[in-house]
């Protein structure tokens, strides 16, 4: 296969930018053809020639696969010969050296498609040959618009070091500012990128303003002249080259990066004013987003007509408060029926059943009205508090009615997260009504993953939960982590799920169960067609139980219970048919984690 046909490149979670000389007198790779490595392997697939080392690939130590792949990359040695003495000895051995050969490869490469360097240790330096190797003409090394890369990820590096804020540190300060109008410049050359991942890349906020919005239009977009670069606020000043200006970008990823309020109010808000194709948009874990960056959220997201997926999971400022502000944009918001939100994720946003009725009262009378909602994600919610003098079972009570709206709403729903929501036994009792109130024709409901973990619902909660369960013929993962579940419950579970025919794996992790009841389990396996993983660790179940269980739930074991499917196939082949599986899989579909 041609070397320039490459579209996927995925050398995530490498130490592929940290590098120290190694011993000139030592090989660095053993013998042997390239894709025989743990650690990486050159292949084709269905999108082209791929190249993939995650974990344990840097270019101080470069084992055959990685560097035959490299090698082939930049068009070195078209012929597939995976020796790489050449390219170590034409560059040399340093760091410099290695990020050149990367970036030879990549400019090289102009089939490219997907670019995957997170956790890759890249620092500034690798930064920019990187970004400039995907945006520099090949023949003329002049600057061009890449109009074939469609997804880059270099989360989880330092793309850029900050502005230096001692005395006498100018020159240096100039520099630094000049490195991030050039990213600016190359990142908006990629006008073909739909996929953006920058999360947790130590970007400031002065950075991600011109990454985002554009270089100032009063400074030159190769030098910097004065002193008014990234000073100037974004609703006074003109800009150029930044991501909103980009026509094609769908998926933007700017989680765990500092920006707050401010970055809320002052770049997100003009994000989404300017760039009308992004559909979905991540912001977790962005320092202290409180009422006033809630308010330019929800301000913008009620005009907003293209958006679909929303993340602002671990924001604890936000609160009731910010909750009410998204909601009211929610509500208000005139987008055409059917063309809704599909996923919202509020986790770990210091939601209290107030909030959550908040948004649920949203989700139903505005966008979710449309029946659009396809994951709703509330999980380490407080839904046992509120605002006023209702009981904490009381506030569960009501809670559990609000999601139940939701689930009315949205016959779509397909993924719904309740976690450690402080979710008693009383509100499970209400949850397992919603779940199969007659006003929401559960057996036509969409919904193929509930996590209800982490939650004191008790035997009793729990023994209603599966039985209104079992009118959702489209749930396939199910959640009872740590909901204080004894031997009993787990009996009562197993047999509740005997003639499910479409739950595929149960969470029981961290409950209090000391032993199986073993007609139970066996009446269990033997009946049942579709669940092939159990877990049930962290329990308190003996050593002796745990492999007599591991021998019942194997393939032969599951195999042999289900004889009664007849006589037309093998029963390894009709239970392969039953589940879907290639007949070439090496592990057995069946696990029971004990």
């Amino acid at each position: 296969m041609a070397s320039k046909q490459m579209k996927l490149l995925d050398l995530s979670n490498n130490p592929l930018f940290v590098l120290t000389r190694p011993d000139p007198a030592a090989r660095l790779w053993d013998g042997g053809s390239a894709g025989g490595s743990q650690n990486g392997s050159v292949g084709s697939s269905k999108r082209g020639a791929v190249l993939s080392g995650r974990g344990g690939v840097g270019l101080t130590r470069f084992n055959h696969a990685f560097a035959a792949g490299l090698h082939n990359i930049a068009g070195h040695n078209d012929n597939g010969d995976s020796d790489c003495d050449s390219i170590l000895y034409d560059y040399g051995w340093d760091v410099e050296s290695a990020i050149e050969i990367f970036s030879s490869g990549l400019r090289e490469n102009t089939a490219l498609e997907e670019l995957r360097l997170s956790c890759t240790s890249m620092h500034p330096d690798a930064t920019l040959a990187v970004f400039s190797a995907l945006a520099v003409d090949v023949d003329n090394m002049g600057a061009r618009s890449n109009d074939v890369l469609e997804s880059l990820d270099v989360s989880h590096n330092c793309l850029l070091k900050p502005l230096p804020v001692v005395e006498g540190a100018e020159g240096a300060a100039t520099a630094l500012k000049q490195q991030v109008e050039e990213l600016s410049v190359m990142l908006h050359n990629l006008v073909a990128l739909q996929r953006l991942n920058l999360s947790a890349t130590f970007l400031t906020f002065e950075q991600m303003t011109v990454l985002m919005l554009g270089i100032p239009s009063a400074v030159d977009v190769n030098r910097v002249h004065d002193d008014t670069f990234l000073k100037a606020r974004t609703n006074k000043v003109e800009r150029d080259h930044g991501v909103v200006e980009n026509t094609s970008l769908t998926e933007l990823d700017l989680s765990e990066i500092p920006m707050g309020d401010k970055g809320l109010e002052e770049v997100i808000q003009e994000l989404l004013k300017g760039n009308k194709k992004l559909r979905t948009l991540l912001l977790r874990a962005i320092g202290q987003a409180r009422t006033v960056g809630m308010q330019a959220l929800a301000e913008v997201l009620q005009t907003n007509q293209h958006l679909q997926v929303l993340d602002l999971s671990k924001n604890a400022g936000i609160k009731d408060e910010g909750a009410q502000k998204l909601a009211y944009a929610l509500m208000h918001n005139n987008r055409h029926a059917g063309d809704g939100l599909l996923s919202i994720n509020m986790s770990s946003t210091s939601l209290t059943a107030f909030g959550v009725e908040a948004l649920c009262q949203a989700l139903c009378q505005g966008l979710a009205a449309m029946s659009s909602l396809v994951a709703f994600d509330l999980s380490n919610s407080h839904l046992d508090a509120g605002r006023d003098t209702h009981t904490p079972r009381e506030w569960t009570i009501a809670a559990a009615k609000a999601i139940g709206t939701v689930l009315r709403c949205n016959p779509g729903l397909r993924f719904l997260s309740l976690s450690r929501c402080h979710i008693s036994a009383a509100g499970a009792g209400q949850l397992a009504y919603e779940l199969d109130n007659p006003q929401y024709d559960a057996g036509n409901s969409a919904l193929q993953h509930l996590d209800l973990g982490y939650n004191p619902l008790g035997e009793d909660g729990v023994k209603e939960i599966v039985i209104a369960l079992q009118s959702h013929r489209q749930l396939q993962t199910l959640s009872l982590a740590a909901v204080n579940l004894t031997t009993v419950g787990l009996s009562e579970v197993l047999h509740q799920f005997e003639r499910n025919a479409s739950l595929e794996e149960l969470d029981l992790t961290h409950n209090f169960i000391k032993t199986v009841n073993p007609k139970a389990f066996a009446s269990f396996n033997a009946n049942n067609t579709t669940l092939r993983r159990i877990d049930l660790r962290w329990n308190r179940i003996e050593e002796s139980e745990c492999a007599a269980l591991g021998s019942l739930f194997t393939l032969e074991a599951k195999t042999a219970a289900l004889a009664t499917m007849g006589e037309a196939k093998s029963l390894r082949q009709q239970l392969r048919d039953l589940l879907n599986l290639d007949e070439e899989a090496e592990e057995a579909p069946y696990v029971l984690c004990v």
